[in-house]
């Protein structure tokens, strides 16, 4: 037997005793609490506006990923359970957040140096 695809007409699928048993509350269908908020983002992201937005996505934090799979090997947590997979995750964006700053401490420190040497030369 397939298997119905989203919003499959539940009435098609085969009787079963089991699910229309009256005694049981018969057969239920139940849909997430935040189902308006999903419809409205699907909404959203079909708009031009969403679209450009979401293309900036690629450039910004789809580097960063990209980077910490790469550089920095995190293609699998090497602990077990939810509070190691988030300690480990927040050590790598600690390093990459440390990295951007003695990056960006770098470039500063350079351009002073040059601009010093630039004055120096006049």
């Amino acid at each position: 037997m397939a298997v119905p695809g989203r919003g499959a007409n539940l009435s098609s699928l085969p009787a079963s005793p089991a699910v229309y048993d009256e005694s049981k509350g018969g057969r239920s269908v139940q849909r997430s609490e935040h189902e308006e908020l999903i419809q409205a983002h699907r909404a959203w992201m079909e708009t031009a506006e969403a679209k450009a937005v979401y293309r900036l996505r690629g450039q910004t934090i789809e580097i960063v990923f990209a980077d910490v799979k790469e550089h920095r090997g995190l293609r699998r947590f090497s602990g077990r359970g939810l509070a190691r997979v988030r300690t480990e995750l927040a050590l790598d964006v600690l390093l990459h957040n440390l990295l951007v700053l003695h990056r960006f401490l770098s470039q500063r420190r350079n351009a002073e140096a040059l601009d010093h040497t630039v004055e120096c030369d006049a």
